[in-house]
């Protein structure tokens, strides 16, 4: 039999299933009638929901007919088919009546979200990116908005930076705020949440690496909105910023071979920093944390960073951006821009 193109792990099956449904059910337009434009599409809670129950009944239905065979007694999933089986479930669950929302009904986003992407001279497009606004109703979190239990409203927001390959960018954004949230501490330490998710992400992807023969990793800024608090959690030089009162405030420190913390940590496990075109660890990759890259493992680590901020009255926006921002704009000149 041939081998389908990118397997799936049945332990990525249902991220990548609720990923596919929630993309193609946030795409679906209302009317085009509506005055405002925010009116025209899907209303992100009920688009989550809805990617939701498609993936559930995906899982309890059609599980045989994504399979793409077996490496070493491990079922693997077929990505065409995994595609194929989501469209016609979601344009299913889309084309009920008793699911099409009304343009005067839908509350609208709750956030004003603007995403730009270009893969400038590159081939390829390497980077990911997920809005998700309505991480409760995705992941099929009991709470309401606003709160009236006790787990507040949550909502998700990443950008993911591949290097060699847009393999572990796909995945960390399939997987990634899944992860976190199975972990046992998601509702009373999300601090540690997130740090233990990202490594069992990164952990997952490496094993999915040696199966599939990847060499690639990926940067990844992660932002959890939890009611009042800003959680940042990242590794490499993805980076996220916030203007508060007209001035922006940097909210990390991205992980780059020349940080002297970082340099020394890598020279403690016999690796070295060069110069070559950049600072690079051991003279290959210009980032010393990452998902992935199996080969320098050893030096690019999979441990996150993570702070915490209280959201004030006075906080305006965010703006997060891989280096293809950041290496050539500075926050201020970005608020600018803006």
């Amino acid at each position: 039999m041939s081998w389908p193109e990118d397997p799936i792990g049945e332990d990525e099956l249902v991220g990548q299933l609720s990923l596919e449904a929630f993309e193609y059910l946030s795409s679906k337009k209302l009317t085009e009638e509506a005055e405002n434009p925010e009116q025209r599409v899907i209303d992100p809670s009920r688009a989550a929901e809805l990617a939701r129950q498609v993936c559930e009944k995906v899982m309890g239905e059609s599980v045989e007919s994504m399979k793409g065979g077996t490496m070493g007694g491990v079922q693997l999933f077929d990505t065409r088919k995994v595609t194929n089986v989501v469209k016609a479930a979601a344009e299913e669950a889309w084309s009920s009546n008793d699911n099409q929302v009304s343009a005067a009904d839908a509350p609208g986003r709750r956030y004003n979200i603007d995403i730009f992407t270009s893969r400038g001279r590159r081939h390829t497009m390497e980077d990911r990116h997920l809005a998700i606004e309505d991480l409760n109703a995705l992941l099929g979190i009991k709470a309401s908005w606003p709160a009236v239990n006790d787990m507040p409203p949550q909502s998700w927001f990443a950008v993911m930076d591949g290097h060699g390959g847009v393999e572990a960018a796909k995945f960390a954004q399939a997987q990634l705020h899944k992860v976190i949230a199975e972990q046992p501490t998601f509702k009373d330490d999300p601090v540690k949440a997130l740090h233990d998710g990202f490594l069992a992400c990164d952990k997952m992807f490496l094993k999915k690496s040696e199966r599939d023969a990847l060499t690639c990793g990926a940067t990844a800024v992660t932002v959890l909105v939890r009611g009042r608090k800003l959680y940042v959690a990242w590794l490499g030089d993805s980076q996220v910023a916030m203007c508060r009162n007209g001035e922006m405030v940097t909210l990390m420190n991205p992980h780059k071979p020349e940080r002297e913390d970082e340099k020394q940590r890598i020279a403690d496990n016999e690796g070295v920093v060069v110069w070559y075109g950049a600072w690079r660890v051991n003279g290959v990759l210009s980032v010393s944390r990452a998902i992935g890259d199996r080969k320098l493992k050893q030096w690019v680590i999979g441990k996150p960073d993570i702070a915490e901020f209280d959201i004030t009255d006075d906080c305006e926006y965010l703006i997060a951006g891989c280096d293809g921002l950041w290496d050539v704009m500075n926050t201020e000149t970005v608020r600018l821009c803006l």
